[in-house]
């Protein structure tokens, strides 16, 4: 099996460096809500004050946010480090920051099923599809190979 070259994922970069600045407004809307509730740490009291659910909904933005996004970009990282189409990466790229976007505001709007949060959701599972997919597509040969190697070589 021929070696992988592997090339600095650039593309990546691009995309992790926009996907960063959407941190800033999430992080700005939890110290706004955090001041207007009083609430300088953990969620408050839970007994249903306004304060209270707008300060829980922007945490669970930036949560949520969180707990999608990095292990994403590792993906993009891996799989464009070893050969993806730029073409590919920048779809990816686009899709999963429009979802991102599309899921915080939708979520802003309302704790409930929207139009926008039901996108944000739907896109980020295809695009974390495509890209294990592609990650599992260019390395499996290299994988199995070695795999394979290692077994005979160990007879």
């Amino acid at each position: 099996m021929e070696n992988i070259t592997f090339t600095m994922p650039i593309i990546t970069t691009f995309y992790a460096s926009l996907l960063a600045l959407l941190i800033f407004p999430m992080v700005i809307l939890i110290i706004k809500r955090r001041l207007s509730s009083k609430i300088g740490l953990g969620m408050g009291r839970h007994d249903g004050l306004r304060d209270e659910q707008q300060l829980l909904k922007a945490v669970r933005i930036h949560g949520n946010y969180i707990e999608f996004v990095p292990i994403m970009l590792l993906l993009f990282a891996l799989i464009e480090m070893i050969g993806a189409d730029p073409y590919l990466m920048h779809g990816l790229g686009i899709l999963l920051l429009a979802a991102r976007i599309s899921h915080g505001l939708g979520l802003y709007d309302s704790a409930m099923r929207t139009a926008k949060r039901t996108f944000g959701v739907l896109a980020t599972l295809l695009c974390l599809a495509i890209t294990i997919g592609t990650g599992l597509y260019l390395s499996a040969p290299y994988a199995i190979d070695q795999i394979t190697t290692m077994v005979q070589s160990s007879l």
